[in-house]
């Protein structure tokens, strides 16, 4: 009976350890999701930043006319 118990209670350990792993390799997929996703924010970003400041050029040299 205790080696049944055993035999139970391994299987359930290595099925719980299969699950932890699954979880870890998608949480890994979703930080690798975020941090593409930041990456392109960064870049979307700096554009705003660049066509922001030629705006205002253009702004402040035809008010000028």
């Amino acid at each position: 009976m205790i080696d049944a118990n055993f035999i139970q209670l391994k299987g359930l350990v290595e099925e719980l350890s299969s699950v932890v792993e699954n979880q870890q390799r998608q949480l890994n997929l979703q930080n690798d999701l975020i941090n593409i996703q930041k990456f392109k924010f960064e870049k979307l970003e700096k554009s705003v930043t660049i066509l922001e400041k030629q705006a205002n050029i253009n702004f402040y040299t035809n008010s000028n006319d």
